[in-house]
């Protein structure tokens, strides 16, 4: 979701870049639109919504992407490039990700886990 989010706004940040991602990202019509135009996007997109496993979900899965986006990037002194190889640092160590979030962002993280979890050991 993220690296959907980075190549779509990746010129230098400003606070009206991240607003409007954040906003995209929330929005499953402009995501379509987005993925119908850029494979990259498309691929995250797709993997999005093979982790989530339901458009709701999905939807889920964005509306936190944009929550924690502000966050991702004050962490890398506000550098989309920084931003996305820090990314790809954490996804070989979640934990330390998670701990740098918000309590509020990680119980929304931990719930949907748990969510989705919880429905793929109900599927046959």
């Amino acid at each position: 979701v993220f690296s959907f989010n980075f190549s779509v706004y990746a010129e230098s940040v400003d606070q009206d870049a991240v607003k409007k991602t954040q906003e995209l990202l929330k929005n499953r019509e402009s995501v379509k639109e987005i993925t119908k135009k850029d494979a990259k996007a498309k691929n995250a997109d797709d993997l999005a919504k093979q982790v989530a496993g339901s458009e709701e979900d999905t939807q889920e899965l964005y509306n936190i992407a944009a929550e924690v986006l502000p966050t991702l990037l004050k962490m890398n002194n506000n550098d989309p490039e920084k931003a996305a190889t820090a990314l790809a640092e954490y996804s070989k160590n979640p934990e330390k990700f998670l701990s740098k979030l918000p309590k509020e962002t990680r119980d929304k993280i931990k719930a949907l886990s748990q969510k989705i979890e919880s429905k793929q050991h109900k599927q046959p």
